[in-house]
């Protein structure tokens, strides 16, 4: 997985779960459609562009998809706080905790693979 894919991923993932819902609109729907598709294309022809300047090694890419990681389970574990704090639903804290343990885990694991290929 490249850090390009990843970035597009969490992109995506948040405007589903955090974009605007709005059934007032005339047109929700599309409304909704169109910034779901267009936006990660655009974030995704962005990437490309800075990746064809900046140029990153493959073990830079590893080391930006580690630290993005960090901080997606930090962002979680955070999550996993407000929502204890809040009484509304434990099973959600279970959810984000589990998910916080999972990304933390990726994120300090070593790439097997990539070790291997510099011995």
């Amino acid at each position: 997985m490249t850090s390009q894919k990843f970035i597009v991923g969490v992109v995506l993932i948040s405007l589903l779960i955090w974009g605007p819902i709005d059934h007032t609109w005339p047109s929700w729907l599309f409304i909704r459609i169109s910034y779901f598709i267009l936006i990660p294309v655009i974030v995704w022809f962005l990437l490309k562009w800075i990746w064809k300047i900046w140029q990153p090694n493959t073990e830079l890419e590893d080391r930006l998809i580690k630290a993005l990681v960090s901080a997606t389970s930090g962002v979680l574990f955070s999550l996993a706080i407000i929502e204890l704090i809040s009484n509304t639903n434990i099973g959600n804290t279970i959810i984000l905790l589990v998910l916080c343990v999972v990304t933390f885990g990726y994120s300090i694991s070593k790439n097997e693979e990539k070790i291997n290929e510099h011995n």
